[in-house]
């Protein structure tokens, strides 16, 4: 990962997420494992601030 440059290191989360929900899919849950572990060294999703109403 030390490879990858800074601005594209912020969009690691974010595939990891993906590569999960494609073992999940795929049935391949040695897979999951592995990538949930990697993917727990990343802080978790922050959800948009909502919207004042006008």
């Amino acid at each position: 990962m030390k490879t990858i440059p800074p601005q594209g290191q912020v969009r690691l989360p974010e595939a990891l997420d993906q590569l999960i929900e494609l073992y999940i899919v795929t049935n391949k849950p040695d897979e999951v494992t592995k990538w949930r572990a990697e993917r727990a060294k990343y802080p978790p999703p922050v959800a948009p601030m909502p919207r004042e109403k006008k």
